[in-house]
């Protein structure tokens, strides 16, 4: 099924914000579908930040995120320490940003953030593959990031890991900060 969410100026289109006083997992699955916002500081695409004790599964799988302030997202810094957001994003498209396409953020002391980025085409963003805090870690594999101010960012001590094998090329700077060296295993 092929759904599309369409934002405003004031806020994400798709808003993914549990509070469960339980230490059970939410977990997210969209599929085949179209995600936009609009142009507002804080009109992204989607915004998952969870609270409390609450720890998040997403999957991302087929989808068309663009045309918003940010695309997809994840924020670690209102869980507590011990709890993560855990996103896996394949087989995406992602296109036309005034912020990150991507964005995983954390705080010290807080939950941590990991994502997977595996066979994701990002293209006119101002960041494309952002990964914001010493609780962050992404890993990239199979991705074309291309035509962006920045192609990859790696701030506060966070941590990109990558098999070697993404086209991260024709960007203003195509790398900011450092990646380490993944092989495949």
């Amino acid at each position: 099924m092929y759904s599309v969410f369409n934002g405003g100026d004031t806020s994400p289109a798709v808003q993914i914000y549990p509070n469960n006083g339980a230490t059970s997992q939410v977990n997210v699955y969209f599929a085949h579908n179209e995600i936009s916002g609009g142009s507002g500081a804080l009109a992204g695409a989607v915004e998952v930040m969870p609270s409390g004790s609450t720890s998040v599964g997403l999957h991302f799988n087929h989808m068309q995120v663009h045309g918003a302030a940010f695309g997809i997202r994840t924020d670690g810094s209102q869980i507590a320490s011990g709890r993560n957001v855990s996103t896996f994003v394949s087989e995406s498209e992602f296109f036309g940003f005034n912020g990150a396409a991507v964005n995983a953020f954390s705080v010290a002391g807080t939950g941590t953030v990991n994502a997977v980025f595996d066979t994701t085409r990002v293209l006119y963003a101002n960041v494309a593959l952002k990964a914001n805090g010493p609780l962050s870690s992404v890993v990239l594999t199979n991705n074309t990031v291309s035509g962006n101010f920045t192609g990859v960012q790696v701030l506060n001590s966070a941590t990109v890991l990558t098999s070697g094998n993404n086209t991260i090329r024709n960007n203003t700077t195509n790398i900011s900060g450092s990646l380490t060296p993944a092989p495949l295993n």
